[in-house]
């Protein structure tokens, strides 16, 4: 039980390091790349990741995000 915690301890603390601060807004030809926390659909597992996306700009439309 203390390899979990002391293993968590270490994913959130790099999680905490290497996020960074961005806008709602896309900026057109952009790459987003982040970190993901989450549950699994019981509830009882910790899920964790990342987010990447890709900002485009669509005519008619606006900018989007792929990923």
């Amino acid at each position: 039980m203390k390899n979990i915690f002391n293993s968590l301890i270490i994913v959130l603390f790099l999680i905490i390091l290497f996020s960074s601060k961005t806008k709602a807004q896309y900026e057109v030809k952009r790459h987003y790349l982040g970190p993901e926390i989450g549950f699994v659909f019981n509830g009882s597992t910790l899920q964790f990741g990342a987010n990447y996306e890709y900002a485009l700009d669509i005519q008619d439309i606006g900018n989007i995000g792929v990923g």
